[in-house]
């Protein structure tokens, strides 16, 4: 069954032509038997278990073959509607952290489905069994006979089946590429392309002619599309863009960050849950959504031109502390570059900060003082205890928050983190108030169906957030001096309403999901813009100013039209996209669909030389697998 058959969606073509509808239906068919038949084929050892009439025993053994497949449509189908249909297994598991409660958890509100669903396919098996023995006695019919031993014959008719579904699912995608998305989407097309894909994958490296990303060499298992390229020795292993030229730049990070000024300021930084950069200077019916945030803009300095290296919390936030793309457990962080300086260090956050391993990645043991959600899971505003989900309101972290402040000498210089994530996912609690003036819509009510009330939740959880930063930041001049202290705010990521089919993060590098707000507030320097968040470790140190010298040159970024922000989701090693974000332009490659493109600032293609487009490739292709055989083979 697939998602969205007709219409368009996230990365899918839509079938509106009669020619693509007819070929997709035909196909649906040939494949819907093949696997009916497949399953039932496997069913038919339980039949001889089954106590009961032939008919019984017909009805309950066909009964759960077709349950089975209905069921997991059924299931499938809420997910759908309610993240979208982009959504895979690799993806889920980052998001999760490698946690497969926190990915049962996830989809809790999707999955709930799952027990009504099998009870509701339970009752009706029993019911068809019930009366398909009541027409066996009534009529003197004998429909079990299609379970007697000729009825094996079945399995002679599931290999002719399986090669017409797979010729179907591999010419398809030659001359109807829509209708390959949408056999891909079905769960006869999803099972018989992995069975047939893994019977042809020759050199077992994972990938055959049959994958959504084909293999390349079917018959050498050192070369794939994520195969490591090995520079400069006459073989594109991955065949992408070419051999690797030896020495060719990796896009990176400095090793060494940059000391506080002796005279150092107080410096508060604000990380914001899910914060969508078009918040900050956003309406709604006339009425500002972040007054706050606005005026800290204006008085300081924001750009539209930050982004996410990889839209994933954690990830994310590892890469600011840590200043690099590839944060690992144990790294040096800003922590400790501000306690090496001297500073006292008070670290509060709204969430669980162990869910994936995020103390590890931020350093968080060095802190003077620390607190998150786990300290006040009875005032929690998440339905769940676990990591995943844990989070308490701001007006609760406000109460930590300003109780540190107050207890403060200063008379050592202070590096305060605060965590805000009111703007997390339902978007709404108990103890957010309806500043806005709508009703917010209900858990369960979170649906493309409602987009316009679900955004209206959102915006109103954004325009909490934001009288948090605004109270936060109050108490924060009052105490160290406006003139002692300098801020900076950002996120960990953006957050999709159904542009493209899918609500969310994390599944897409386009704007909505990648783009974070930066606005400095006290900062000194040159920023370089556009700006990806592993840069602000070395920036923060470099830009924090001189206390009591007013006249030092405030924050301002500068326009690098050739610089470039790289991205990559899920992972660096295995890739469904990556990216290099210019100033104006973006050039992204689909590893799934096998397609490089070319975005405008708003994300929309446009075309260039055919010269100047394979530069580009080769610049995002060359760049990432450098990336890879820096990872691979780190300086000694």
């Amino acid at each position: 069954m697939s998602s969205k058959l007709f219409t368009a969606g996230f990365n899918l073509d839509p079938l509106d032509s009669m020619r693509d509808r007819v070929l997709f239906a035909a196909s649906s068919i040939i494949l819907d038997l093949a696997l009916v038949t497949g399953a039932w084929v496997f069913m038919l050892p339980v039949a001889g278990r089954i106590v009961g009439s032939p008919a019984a025993r017909l009805t309950i053994v066909g009964g759960i073959t077709v349950s089975l497949i209905l069921g997991l449509s059924a299931i499938r189908y809420q997910v759908v509607t309610r993240v979208g249909d982009l959504i895979s297994l690799q993806i889920l598991n980052e998001l999760t952290a490698r946690d497969p409660a926190g990915a049962s958890l996830a989809l809790s509100p999707e999955l709930a489905i799952a027990p009504f669903v099998i009870v509701l396919l339970l009752g009706l098996i029993a019911a068809m069994a019930r009366g398909a023995i009541q027409i066996e006695r009534r009529y003197d019919i004998a429909p079990g006979r299609l379970l007697a031993p000729r009825a094996r014959k079945l399995v002679w008719g599931v290999p002719p089946l399986m090669a017409i579904g797979i010729l179907l699912i591999a010419f398809t995608g030659e001359i109807a590429p829509s209708v390959r998305q949408g056999l891909d989407r079905k769960l006869s097309g999803f099972y018989l392309k992995s069975v047939v894909a893994w019977l042809t994958d020759f050199d077992r490296d994972g990938y055959s002619w049959l994958t959504r990303i084909p293999d390349p060499a079917p018959f050498d298992g050192s070369r794939h599309y994520y195969a490591i390229d090995i520079p400069d020795n006459g073989i594109d292993e991955n065949s992408l863009a070419g051999d690797l030229p030896a020495g060719f730049p990796a896009p990176s990070f400095p090793t060494a960050f940059p000391k506080p000024n002796s005279l150092r300021r107080h410096f508060l930084l604000i990380y914001l849950e899910s914060f969508r950069d078009d918040l900050v200077g956003g309406r709604h019916g006339g009425q500002e959504i972040t007054p706050f945030l606005n005026r800290l803009a204006r008085e300081g300095v924001r750009t539209r031109q930050a982004y996410a290296h990889s839209p994933y919390t954690t990830r994310s936030r590892g890469q600011l502390f840590g200043g690099t793309l590839t944060p690992e457990e144990g790294q040096k962080t800003l922590i400790h570059d501000f306690k090496a300086q001297g500073y006292r260090v008070g670290y509060f956050s709204g969430q669980d900060d162990s869910f994936g391993n995020s103390e590890a990645l931020i350093g968080t043991a060095e802190a003077d003082f620390f607190y998150d959600a786990r300290q006040d899971t009875d005032r929690r505003t998440s339905r769940s205890t676990h990591p995943a989900s844990l989070q308490v309101s701001w007006k609760t972290l406000l109460e930590h928050t300003l109780g540190f402040l107050e207890d403060q000498d200063l008379a050592e210089p202070l590096f305060l983190y605060v965590n805000i994530v009111d703007t997390h996912y339902p978007y709404h609690h108990a103890e957010l108030d309806s500043i806005l003036n709508f009703d917010p819509v209900d858990r369960g009510e979170i649906n493309r169906k409602n987009v316009e009330q679900v955004w209206l939740t959102y915006i109103n959880a954004a325009a909490g957030v934001d009288r948090a930063i605004e109270r936060v930041v109050e108490a924060w001049w009052e105490r160290v001096g406006k003139q002692n202290g300098a801020i900076l705010i950002t996120a960990d990521h953006g957050q999709a309403f159904y542009e493209e089919g899918f609500l969310g993060h994390g599944a897409d590098l386009d704007l909505v999901q990648t783009r974070v707000p930066l606005v400095l507030w006290g900062m000194r320097g040159e920023w370089p813009e556009p700006v990806g968040v592993a840069e602000l470790r070395g920036l923060i140190l470099s830009g924090l100013g001189t206390v009591g010298v007013p006249d030092s040159a405030p924050a301002r970024f500068v326009h690098d039209a050739r610089r470039a922000v790289f991205q990559y989701l899920p992972t660096l090693k295995r890739p469904e996209q990556i990216a290099l974000r210019y100033g104006e332009t973006t050039s992204l490659y689909d590893f799934k669909r096998q397609k490089f493109l070319r975005l405008d600032s708003n994300g929309r293609q446009f075309e260039e030389t055919p010269e100047i487009r394979e530069q580009h490739f080769a610049e995002l292709i060359h760049g990432w697998e450098a990336l890879r055989v820096a990872a691979t083979h780190p300086p000694r």
